[in-house]
C-alpha cells in the first residue's frame, strides 16, 4: 500500500503532508507560479496516513501514534487527526479545516464526542507535540506576496527558496521561507516566522519516498520549535486513494 504524507503542509504535514492530483508547469518562471503549483499539488479527493511522532525533549520525551484522514479540494481542506497510542490518550481527536481567505479553525473532541468537545486555536501545538494544525494546510501558499530567493542543497537535493509574506489573514504568522524541490514538488525545509522576523519553528525533511505519480513525499521530518524542543515525524502506513465520509470529520461516538 503506498505511503503518503501531506506536509508543506505539514504542508504539513501536515505542512504537514501531500497527495498530488495536479502537476507543475514544465517551467516555473515566477514565485507566484510556484506558489500556485504548490497549492495545486496539495489537492486530494482523500487520503489516510499513520505516523509516529517522537517528542525529543530531554525532560519529557514521549512517543505517540496518530491516524490522519484528509481531503483537500479547491474550496475546502479538512483534516481529522486521532491518537492511536499511548492508551491514556487513545481516541482523542482534532478536526481542522481551512478555506482560502478565512482563518483555519479546529475542534478538539474527547474520546466519545461528549462535553469535552471545544474549539481550539489552530495555531497552537496539538497532543503535546510540536505539530500545529494550521501548518498542515500550508496556508502561506495563499498569501499575496511571493518572491523567489536563493538556491540551496538540502538532504541531497537542490531546492529554491520561496519567500511568502502574509497579509491580514496570516494570523500570528508573518513570513514563511520554503525551499522547494521543483521536480519533487516538495518543500525540503520550511521556516515559519512571527513578528519581528522571529523564527517560530523549522520543518526539515530528512527522508523522502516516491508516490504513485513519481513525485516525492516526506517519510521522515523534524519540526523544531523556537524553544529548542522538536518532534520527529515518521510515516509508517498510508493510502493515497482513501475516500473519507462525513463521519471521518465528526466527533467520535
Amino acid at each position: 500500500m503506498p505511503l503518503l504524507m501531506h506536509l508543506t503542509r505539514l504542508g504539513l504535514i501536515l505542512c504537514l503532508l501531500g497527495t498530488v492530483t495536479a502537476v507543475f508547469a514544465q517551467e516555473v518562471s515566477t514565485a507566484q507560479d510556484m506558489a500556485a503549483a504548490m497549492k495545486a499539488s496539495l489537492l486530494s479527493e482523500g487520503f489516510q496516513v499513520r505516523m509516529r511522532v517522537t517528542v525529543a525533549d530531554a525532560e519529557t520525551p514521549h512517543t505517540l501514534k496518530l491516524a490522519v484522514v484528509g481531503q483537500f479540494d479547491g474550496s475546502l481542506a479538512r483534516l481529522a487527526m486521532r491518537v492511536i497510542s499511548p492508551e491514556a490518550m487513545r481516541n482523542q481527536s482534532i478536526v481542522a479545516q481551512y478555506r482560502n481567505g478565512v482563518h483555519p479553525s479546529a475542534m478538539s473532541h474527547g474520546e466519545h464526542g461528549n462535553a469535552g468537545d471545544l474549539a481550539i486555536d489552530p495555531y497552537k501545538t496539538l497532543f503535546c507535540t510540536q505539530l500545529i494544525p494550521a501548518d498542515m494546510f500550508a496556508i502561506w501558499w495563499d498569501w499575496p506576496q511571493q518572491t523567489l530567493g536563493e538556491s540551496m542543497h538540502i538532504a541531497g537535493r537542490d531546492c529554491t527558496v520561496v519567500h511568502s509574506r502574509g497579509g491580514t489573514l496570516s494570523g500570528p504568522l508573518r513570513e514563511v521561507d520554503s525551499c522547494v524541490d521543483v521536480k519533487g514538488k516538495l518543500s525540503l525545509r520550511t521556516q515559519i516566522f512571527g513578528a519581528e522576523h522571529k523564527v517560530l519553528r523549522t520543518i526539515t525533511v530528512e527522508k523522502t519516498m516516491r508516490k504513485e505519480d513519481g513525485t516525492l513525499a516526506a517519510r521522515r521530518l523534524t519540526v523544531k520549535a523556537e524553544d529548542g524542543t522538536s518532534s520527529i515525524v515518521e510515516v509508517y502506513d498510508g493510502d493515497e486513494h482513501y475516500r473519507p465520509t462525513a463521519e471521518n470529520f465528526s466527533p467520535a461516538k
